[in-house]
């Protein structure tokens, strides 16, 4: 059977993210939508991704097949939101292959105006509660915008597709609240981790760069509701106590200048490190070898997030924000720590660790019991298999 998955971003640039110097998966969605490929091509299925380029072209990645086009127009930060879901979403139909048998939208998002019934999508974690809605700002006006917008394409979205899969329950709650009608359309399938890749045996070879550290991991890019201006607020309180600990911040985004202004402004150059976007398959399982607490701080926007689930299958205490899907991977002090959204917050349960070393590994190791018996690779396969009826 021969697949087009249609995704705005997968290689290269993306919305709020066009400062990267090589081509790369950029993160946690680019990541997913990799791996969905190759779950695909090990069914026998062929396997061509429509993404969203700065020139029309063609060519492989890693053995998948890519069709890139040039939006009319390509914008960044949160502008981007015109193009990814109005340029691109006008004109990805016109870039399918004749002979497609099945087209899978990477976000379901992309189904208007333009998806057809026989059509399936993702959603990856509920996209409007963003709290820049309220804000008097220039920021605060365009999220506004976007959430009028946003909604009703999620419920045309969900009318028009066949089927929807969800990677965490917030889409199926808000379906069964504003239209129960179409709530059996709404798969869940909770988000994976591959223990082969992610687990404790993983070289710690970061750790011997920082010794006598504390390393507490960010492992996100700084887009808006990742929580970056959080995590780095809270290291002012956390190294006041612990002047050992080290916040290393990975990714880029728009975020990325605000929390520099923080780190200058609170003297928190020994405390807190940007390294940089960190490659998924080769950085990133030594970054959380080498982790003694991981942070996944979101204020929005999150589905059940694959850093969270690879910290925890690598055997690492996690804190998570008590937003989105979070809620679904994480129980409160039962295989991890779960807060709020806000600075003071992620910084209680990050002394809450680093003053109590037996709960912060107890909560590593029964994070990763947790993972490995309900968020393995191999299980979401065979769920996404059974949803497709592949």
């Amino acid at each position: 059977m021969k697949f087009n998955v249609v995704g705005h971003s997968f290689i290269g640039k993306s919305t709020g993210y066009y400062n990267l110097k090589k081509e790369a998966l950029i993160g946690g969605g680019e990541v997913y939508l990799f791996d969905f490929a190759k779950f695909l091509q090990n069914e026998g299925h062929e396997v061509t991704i429509i993404q969203a380029r700065d020139k029309n072209e063609e060519f492989e990645f890693e053995g998948i097949k890519v069709k890139g086009f040039k939006p009319i127009v390509r914008l960044s930060g949160a502008k981007g939101i015109v193009e990814r879901y109005g340029f691109f979403n006008m004109t990805w139909k016109n870039h399918l292959d004749k002979d497609v048998d099945r087209v899978h939208l990477h976000d379901f998002l992309h189904a208007f105006p333009r998806a057809d019934r026989t059509m399936t999508g993702t959603c990856h974690g509920i996209t409007w509660d963003n709290p820049n809605f309220v804000r008097n700002t220039r920021l605060g006006y365009q999220m506004r915008y976007y959430r009028k917008v946003i909604r009703p394409m999620a419920k045309f979205a969900v009318r028009r597709l066949k089927k929807v899969i969800a990677n965490d329950t917030f889409l199926l709650r808000f379906v069964q609240s504003e239209m129960p009608q179409y709530r059996d359309k709404i798969d869940v399938i909770l988000n994976y981790v591959d223990i082969d890749k992610f687990n404790p045996e993983n070289k710690a070879s970061v750790k011997k760069n920082y010794e006598g550290r504390k390393i507490i991991l960010f492992p996100r890019n700084m887009g808006y509701g990742r929580g970056a201006i959080n995590s780095a607020t809270a290291m002012i309180e956390v190294a006041k106590k612990h002047p050992e600990a080290l916040l290393l911040m990975t990714g880029e985004g728009p975020e990325k200048p605000i929390v520099k202004e923080i780190i200058k402004k609170n003297k928190l150059e020994n405390n807190v490190h940007i390294i940089g976007h960190q490659d998924h398959f080769k950085d990133m399982p030594s970054l959380f070898a080498s982790a003694d607490i991981v942070i996944i701080p979101s204020t929005s926007t999150e589905g059940t997030s694959l850093s969270a689930l690879e910290a925890m299958a690598t055997g690492k205490p996690v804190i998570v924000s008590n937003i989105g899907g979070l809620p679904d991977i994480v129980i409160n002090e039962l295989n991890g720590l779960l807060v709020k959204p806000d600075a003071d917050s992620l910084a209680e349960g990050i002394l809450r660790y680093l003053d109590d070393e037996g709960f912060a590994k107890r909560m590593a190791t029964a994070g990763q019991a947790w993972v490995e018996k309900r968020h393995n690779y191999k299980l979401w396969c065979k769920k996404y298999k059974e949803s497709l009826n592949i």
